[in-house]
């Protein structure tokens, strides 16, 4: 699979699910510790192909992959985008707060356990991510949850 760049960007895909007023994160490995994120996945070139929105087929193909085909997301919305200048990332957030089957205890990559998965209250945000990213699409979340985008 290649990743898909557009405009000089590699393009990505965040999801970030919510249950209540809890959020799924994941504890990535790295080194000897690790590192705390929204899941996340780059856009392949063959979500590109179908005539829906690749953004929308790159979040569905990577939620299969990263839950070993356990979960169908059932509601969604768009979060926006954006854009980590440095690293030459774009990416597109969803919100997910419908879906069928249950979320693992850890992601995986490459056919092998990968990221232990959390839920945290979402006010706890500031506090465990440090990422511009995540905070922006967990506040972009916040402000659809309370209906007020």
């Amino acid at each position: 699979m290649a990743d898909y760049y557009k405009d000089g960007y590699l393009e990505a895909v965040l999801f970030l699910f919510v249950k209540g007023r809890k959020i799924l994160i994941e504890h990535r490995p790295n080194r000897d510790s690790e590192e705390i994120f929204i899941p996340n996945g780059r856009i392949d070139s063959k979500d590109t192909k179908n005539c829906r929105d690749y953004s929308y087929e790159a979040m569905r193909r990577e939620i299969s992959e990263e839950f070993s085909n356990k979960v169908i997301i059932k509601k969604y919305a768009s979060l926006g985008q954006f854009i980590v200048e440095n690293l030459k990332i774009r990416f597109y957030g969803f919100l997910i707060t419908e879906w069928l089957g249950d979320l693992p205890d850890y992601t995986i990559e490459n056919g092998k356990r990968f990221a232990r998965l959390e839920w945290i209250q979402i006010h706890e945000y500031k506090e465990r991510l440090k990422l511009p990213s995540a905070i922006f699409f967990i506040e972009q979340a916040i402000k659809t949850l309370n209906g007020k985008t």
